[in-house]
């Protein structure tokens, strides 16, 4: 590989990681970049060229392939849902600067922190009611979130068992 093509891909993946950026507008970390770059770019492009190229021209792959894109695009929007809504409510910033009761001090914050919020070392923010920082999304999946990602991982479900069907239908028929 020469020199300029390796400078195009290091600017396209500077661009890539001042988009995702300027998008959700906070802090993304390294291991968060990496997995958006599969998620938003790898996985539609080879779901393109399985539903493009090995499927039949008749009729009755339409079938088959119309309730996945839908599911697809629900599990996109659910996943972008996740990001924009956020693990904590948009009132997050205006903790109470007098302890109350039940609250305790976060010393990675330099905040009160609510009961059952926990520090996430990877935003480094406290979450309400934390599940855990997911690489899927890119974010913590908290007490406001969590019902889209939950809803964007039971949209995966109906996808893999389609690929696990076809996957097992072409090995069962030697294709692969």
């Amino acid at each position: 590989m020469n020199q300029s093509c390796l400078y195009y891909y290091l600017r396209i993946a500077d661009y890539f990681i001042e988009i995702m950026r300027a998008l959700f507008m906070r802090r993304v970390a390294t291991q968060d970049i990496v997995d958006w770059f599969f998620y938003f770019l790898c996985a539609p492009a080879s779901r393109l060229y399985v539903y493009c190229f090995s499927y039949s021209y008749e009729l009755e792959w339409v079938f088959r392939i119309i309730p996945l894109l839908l599911f697809g695009f629900n599990v996109y929007l659910n996943a972008w849902k996740v990001v924009k809504v956020g693990p904590n409510s948009p009132n997050a910033s205006l903790l109470p600067t007098v302890q109350k009761a039940g609250y305790r001090f976060c010393y990675e914050c330099n905040f009160n922190a609510p009961p059952r919020s926990f520090h996430c070392p990877v935003c480094n923010i406290c979450i309400l009611r934390r599940d855990h920082h997911s690489s899927f999304v890119g974010c913590c999946v908290g007490h406001f979130n969590q019902r889209y990602f939950v809803a964007a991982i039971f949209n995966l479900l109906p996808i893999t068992l389609s690929c696990v069907v076809y996957l097992e239908y072409l090995y069962v028929n030697a294709i692969i």
